[in-house]
């Protein structure tokens, strides 16, 4: 009973998204959850300071095993998430590309509860706390007549809570190493139309305590939109964003479940409010619906971003 009641709680783990931008590869990871990016994710501000502000709720009362088929539980998880990222970007270029470097840094709130159905509680917790912090000391894109092309490197330290014999941290107790590759391509010439694609591939230490090492992951955040002015200074575009999430490898090293391969998958409407000079600031709302997971929570997810450049 209490190896199942552990398995449980490790497989648990994965339900804590924590929206911070960078993945969620393997039953044990959460450092990037996909769909905190959607339409024209690929596409990097201007040179100066930004400021982004992420709002993130999810609510899942799903937990699919490792076939992709219900657990036979009553399974409940709660998570908000407030993330800052400060992000800037330098006015001299470096290989003809812009170029410039961020931080992340979470807070999350997290309720979760797993029952066995008529039977005892087997997790009924709640967290609180800072999250691991991303930094990303370079990204670059090229910004082409009907294209932009990114790219960066980014690592997820460890500052968040962990606890190995706990279900539910704000922290996952390893280091992660990111690959951010994308584009936006602006489908006609006046640039109202827009799709991009955005992947992020993730690699992981050992995590402290289990000796496990998650294996590496790869999540495409992908958007479809048009723009359009509605009155002096604001502009509106709204668009249908999605994601896919794929293990690539398999966990190893300690009592891994070399059977859990995550994968997710997600579709919804955003739109995006931007204020132009002199006020650049943007609001932009998301929200979707996952289905086809494995290894992993389905649910619902909403976003809200606040973005202010100076």
């Amino acid at each position: 009973m209490l190896n199942s009641m552990l398995k449980l709680k490790r497989l648990a783990v994965i339900c804590l998204p924590l929206f911070i931008l960078f993945s969620a590869s393997s039953a044990l990871a959460a450092h990037y959850e996909p769909g905190v990016e959607g339409v024209m994710a690929a596409t990097t501000p201007p040179p100066g300071i930004h400021w982004r502000m992420y709002n993130a709720w999810m609510d899942a009362d799903t937990l699919n095993n490792d076939d992709g088929d219900e657990a036979n539980l009553e399974f409940d998880i709660k998570v908000f998430a407030n993330v800052n990222r400060l992000v800037w970007g330098s006015k001299t270029r470096l290989l003809g590309a812009d170029w410039g470097m961020d931080v992340v840094i979470p807070l999350i709130n997290a309720d979760l509860s797993i029952k066995v159905p008529s039977g005892p509680s087997l997790v009924d917790e709640s967290s609180f706390g800072l999250g691991d912090i991303t930094v990303e000391p370079l990204w670059m894109t090229w910004r082409l007549s009907r294209f932009d092309i990114s790219g960066g490197l980014a690592l997820v330290i460890p500052t968040g809570s962990w606890d190995a014999q706990e279900a539910l941290n704000t922290g996952e107790g390893y280091w992660s190493g990111m690959l951010t590759l994308g584009a936006t391509w602006y489908m006609d010439e006046a640039k109202a139309w827009t799709a991009s694609v955005l992947t992020r591939t993730l690699v992981h230490s050992e995590q402290e305590d289990t000796d496990i090492t998650p294996g590496a992951g790869f999540v495409a955040e992908w958007g479809v939109g048009k723009s359009f002015m509605a009155g002096k200074n604001l502009q509106i575009r709204p668009g249908v964003a999605g994601f896919g999430q794929w293990q690539l490898t398999e966990d190893s090293g300690g009592s891994a479940n070399k059977d859990a391969q995550v994968r997710k998958y997600g579709i919804g409407p955003e739109v995006n409010f931007f204020w132009l000079p002199p006020c650049l600031f943007q609001a932009n709302l998301r929200v979707l619906q996952e289905f086809g997971a494995q290894s992993t929570s389905e649910g619902y997810q909403v976003v809200l971003t606040l973005t202010k450049s100076f």
